[in-house]
């Protein structure tokens, strides 16, 4: 297999289209097949772009030896930069304001999701389907909504005490 077949290989495990693994090395779609095709050779800064983005052994790209994936590499980093690169906006958003909490806000949020878990639990029988579409996601999103001002509050007002 030679270098643009692994990358190829790459592309498609990561369920990528051209375009997508593109735009995460800054390169355009076409870029792509002519590597992917072997009609372009794959330099050496484009090589360990690839493989710090998608954390790629250097040796397995190169040559194709060994495993392809670092040791040890739990693979989230890259399922978050597939998302990201997918084009969803929410997803952009979501990712976003989760990189930008702080410590008390990461506490803030277990504590809450525990809440919203615990009530769910109460309120939906276990084996009920009937019961597991009650809400739309628009209302489950409003509660969550509520349930964070009044964490906030909660919190807000035990910091003044």
């Amino acid at each position: 297999m030679e270098k643009g077949e692994r990358v190829r290989k790459l592309r498609k495990e990561k369920g990528m289209t051209m375009e997508q693994f593109g735009a995460v090395l800054g390169i355009k779609k076409n870029s792509i097949s002519n590597i992917e095709s072997n009609k372009r050779n794959l330099t050496d800064a484009l090589l360990k772009s690839i493989c710090r983005e998608f954390s790629v052994r250097e040796e397995w790209l190169r040559d194709g030896t060994g495993a392809m994936y670092e040791t040890g590499s739990s693979g989230t980093l890259d399922r978050i930069n597939t998302i990201l690169s997918g084009g969803n906006a929410f997803a952009a958003r979501f990712f976003d304001a989760f990189s930008s909490l702080d410590e008390d806000e990461w506490d803030l949020l277990e504590k809450l999701i525990e809440k919203i878990a615990s009530d769910v639990k109460d309120k939906v029988p276990e084996n009920d389907e009937e019961h597991h579409s009650e809400y739309t996601p628009e209302q489950l999103h409003a509660e969550l909504d509520r349930q964070i001002a009044l964490e906030k509050n909660r919190t807000e007002k035990s910091k003044v005490s």
